[in-house]
C-alpha cells in the first residue's frame, strides 16, 4: 500500500547582475507548476554586511533575498538560500534554466521520495547549449547531475558544488529521474571569458585547500583538475590568452 504523499516542494535559483535579464522569463516559465519559488540575487559588495536579507517580489508563488558575499562562492550562496526554505524537497535550477518536463514526472519522483526516506536526491538530465560563433550556431551537451534533494542537504565546494557529498555522508541514496533541464545561458558562450576565469578561481581554490578525509580529497581533486583541464579549453576556445605565470 502507498503512503500518501505529503511531502511540500520548492523551486530555488540563484542570479547576479549580468543574470537579470532571465529573472522575468525565469519566473513566468516556472509560474504555471504552481510550485513555490525562491530566488536569490548575490553580490559581493565589500562595502556592505555579508548575509541574506528579504525584497519584495509581487507575486503570490514567489519569494525574493538578495545576499551579499565580500567573497564569491556558489556552495555559501545556495546554502544560504536553502537556510530560508521550508519545504521537504528542493528543486534547484540556475535562473538561465527551464524545467521542460510534464509535471507529471515530478509528481513521480516526489512519490519515490515518500515511499522511501533513504532517498536523498534525485538526478535530472541538464540539456547545455552553448554558441562557438557570432551567428549563435551552438553545440549541445546533457548531463546528469542532483537537482531534486530533500532540504536538510547542504552544497560543498566553491565552484561545481553538489548535494552529494552530504547525501553521502548522511547514509542517503541518490536516483535517477525522467525530468529534464535546458540551459540556455551560454547561448552566447563564446562571450564569457569572465565566467569561465572566476570558475577557474575557484576550483584552484579548492584544489589547494583539499579535505581532512583522504578518499574524499583524491575524488574531489580529480574532479577539479578535470574540470581545470576543461575550462582552459573552453578558454582557448573564446580566444582568451592564458598567461602560465598568473597567480
Amino acid at each position: 500500500m502507498k503512503k500518501e504523499n505529503k511531502l511540500s516542494v520548492r523551486i530555488c535559483a540563484l542570479y547576479c547582475d549580468s543574470d537579470e535579464k532571465f529573472k522575468d522569463k525565469f519566473i513566468q516559465h516556472h509560474r504555471k507548476l504552481a510550485i513555490p519559488i525562491s530566488l536569490c540575487k548575490v553580490t559581493t559588495d565589500k562595502e556592505k554586511e555579508v548575509g541574506i536579507k528579504f525584497t519584495e517580489i509581487e507575486d503570490v508563488l514567489v519569494l525574493g533575498y538578495e545576499l551579499n558575499l565580500h567573497e564569491f562562492d556558489f556552495s555559501t550562496a545556495k546554502n544560504a538560500l536553502l537556510q530560508n526554505v521550508q519545504e521537504d524537497i528542493v528543486i534547484y535550477l540556475d535562473i538561465d534554466e527551464h524545467l521542460v518536463t510534464d509535471p507529471y514526472f515530478i509528481g513521480e519522483i516526489l512519490e519515490r521520495f515518500n515511499e522511501d526516506e533513504k532517498i536523498g536526491g534525485a538526478m535530472v538530465k541538464i540539456a547545455s547549449y552553448t554558441a562557438y560563433n557570432d551567428k549563435r550556431d551552438c553545440t549541445m551537451s546533457v548531463v546528469d547531475t542532483i537537482r531534486i534533494f530533500r532540504s536538510k542537504y547542504r552544497y560543498k565546494n566553491r565552484c561545481h558544488e553538489d548535494v552529494v557529498y552530504s547525501i553521502v555522508e548522511d547514509g542517503g541514496k541518490v536516483i535517477r529521474s525522467r525530468i529534464l533541464f535546458q540551459h540556455y545561458g551560454y547561448i552566447d558562450g563564446y562571450k564569457n571569458a569572465k565566467k569561465l576565469l572566476r570558475n577557474l578561481r575557484l576550483i584552484c581554490k579548492d584544489i589547494a585547500e583539499g579535505y581532512e578525509d583522504t578518499e574524499t580529497e583524491w575524488h574531489r581533486q580529480s574532479f577539479a583538475i578535470n574540470m581545470l583541464k576543461e575550462t582552459i579549453s573552453d578558454l582557448k576556445n573564446t580566444g582568451v590568452y592564458i598567461d602560465s605565470d598568473v597567480e
